[in-house]
């Protein structure tokens, strides 16, 4: 498969409580059934390229229990995510020499889903096997139970340097990598500590993605030792957000890894490759509520007590607006009775670089929430917009618009993240917030 292109604008992390979904069902008590044949495919070789047919064997059930009957409950864990993983035949004890390789699709809420071997091919030394996803089909009779789809198969006379791929060309991502936690390629992002367990990551593309696109060979987590974590991948209706949920929470003290590959493919029909994204992120230890390191880690909001708290320049302590109850910041900068936080702008003393405008609340007006914080780490447009005096700035819950911000002069100029059917979207403090065209000035690049 052509590897497509995206060019993402931003990323936006947000944390929400972490409340399974109705129709999520763990995997424990739950039988898999494998599909079990024995496939000898056809080869084409191409010019140039040495390939030989190998003879790939699927075990079934009674052949996997005979072979990895004392490691079950490992076995177990890894069909809970989509992938491919291969098996150290030291370490679980396997005698022969033969290569074994599970694949597995993951979760599956009804029966009907399976895995066809189509061909394992020995290509220049790597060994690649291409299957099908087979899939429900309009007349099938499926029962309503969860399933997890995944097979073992084996080969002699291949390497343990294993490839595996649809029918369609998609690759998919090994179980266990770790060497993918520093291998070059990827644009680092700054990472995060003190990560609630229940964290739940919100990504904005810039471009249109299809929800095809968006599975865990696209997006997925992987903790310290490469093993790649059961997450849900939920795709947003305006089709350029995905929202990333751990099934589990994330273990305290634990780190991992977020990639956002470039599989992701808005674009059709483009051969170049896209930008990969990683992201390393620290889940917090186990603290009393009143540790401050906890406290650090939370975001505090305006208090209900007051009604139009002012909100100041860093650099020349005016008064640039007035922000309501719910206004939420998090406690990493502050200076004395004040709380600051960061904007990114254009700076007007240096044609077209950026910088970064500090504003702040004075901490009197702030109570705590213990809730995690809103993060964002901005990539940001080329475009940018000025806030006009006497805006209104605000928020969307639900659907539900609510004023959060007003201003009493102009702010900015300021580099947004998109336009919206909402409004201009940007960051101001803890808060995605929006701004209507009319109340601003659009500056192009």
């Amino acid at each position: 498969m052509n590897k497509k292109n995206i060019s993402i604008l931003t990323l936006i992390l947000t944390i929400v409580s972490a409340i399974a979904s109705p129709g999520m069902t763990k995997a424990e008590g739950i039988d898999t059934i494998p599909t079990s044949k024995v496939i000898y495919a056809p080869i084409t070789s191409e010019q140039g390229i040495t390939t030989n047919q190998l003879k790939p064997y699927v075990l079934n059930e009674k052949e996997v229990q005979t072979v990895f009957g004392s490691f079950s409950d490992e076995i177990e864990k890894l069909k809970l995510q989509r992938g491919y993983y291969v098996f150290d035949n030291e370490k679980y004890d396997i005698k022969d020499s033969n290569i074994y390789v599970m694949i597995s699709l993951g979760q599956r809420n009804t029966t009907g889903y399976g895995i066809k071997l189509i061909s394992t091919e020995d290509i220049e030394g790597i060994s690649q096997i291409t299957i099908e996803e087979t899939k429900l089909q309009p007349d099938m009779m499926v029962g309503e139970a969860v399933t997890y789809p995944f097979i073992i198969l084996k080969f002699a006379q291949g390497t343990p340097n294993v490839k595996v791929i649809t029918d369609s060309g998609r690759e998919i991502s090994p179980l266990v990598n770790s060497a993918e936690l520093t291998e070059k390629g990827w644009n680092e992002l700054k990472s995060w500590e003190d990560v609630s367990e229940n964290k739940e990551w919100l990504i904005t593309f810039k471009k249109d993605i299809s929800k095809e696109d968006v599975n865990s060979d696209t997006v997925y987590v992987r903790d310290s030792s490469g093993k790649k974590i059961q997450t849900e991948l939920v795709a947003g209706e305006d089709k350029r957000t995905v929202r990333v949920i751990p099934i589990e929470k994330y273990s305290a003290g634990e780190s991992y890894c977020l990639f956002i590959s470039d599989k992701i493919s808005p674009q059709k029909n483009t051969a170049s490759k896209g930008a990969m994204y990683r992201m390393n992120f620290t889940i917090k230890g186990d603290v009393a509520a009143e540790d401050p390191i906890k406290q650090q880690a939370n975001a505090y909001v305006v208090s209900g007590e007051f009604k139009n708290v002012p909100l100041f320049d860093g650099s020349t302590d005016k008064q640039v607006g007035t922000v309501s109850e719910g206004f939420s910041l998090n406690l990493t900068d502050v200076r004395g009775d004040k709380v600051y936080f960061s904007v990114t702008v254009e700076d007007s003393s240096k044609s077209k670089e950026r910088s970064s405008k500090e504003y702040y609340i004075p901490v009197k007006y702030l109570e705590k929430t213990y809730k995690e914080p809103f993060i964002t780490l901005e990539i940001i447009s080329a475009d940018k917009i000025k806030v006009k005096e006497s805006a209104s700035i605000y928020t969307i819950d639900k659907g539900i618009k609510q004023c959060i911000m007003k201003t009493s002069q102009n702010i900015g100029p300021l580099y947004y993240i998109q336009k919206t059917e909402n409004g201009y979207q940007f960051v101001l403090g803890n808060n995605l917030v929006y701004v209507q065209p009319e109340d601003i000035e659009l500056i192009k690049n």
